[in-house]
């Protein structure tokens, strides 16, 4: 798709808000205030359990379960350095 530079501009300055305007980015049955209520109410109407909540992984614990390594931080250099 070719756009001239004044759609181009058109398309991009939508995108902007106002001074003073928030940007709403979740509405609906997933907002964050109304989620666990809605999603209960949708999953007895389609007749489906809940979902296992996801266990609580620190940071340490995550990077062994997804890299196979044990992170070790080195506070002088800043820097991470890997166990295997």
């Amino acid at each position: 798709m070719m756009l001239i530079g004044v759609q181009f501009l058109k398309y991009f300055a939508e995108h902007i808000l106002s001074k003073g305007f928030v940007r709403i980015r979740h509405i609906g049955f997933l907002s964050s205030r109304a989620k666990k209520k809605n999603l209960s109410i949708i999953r007895k109407i389609l007749r489906v359990a809940a979902t296992a909540s996801k266990p609580k992984l620190t940071t340490r614990e995550f990077s062994k379960l997804t890299t196979g390594k044990i992170p070790i931080f080195v506070r002088a250099v800043k820097k991470a350095k890997w166990l295997s």
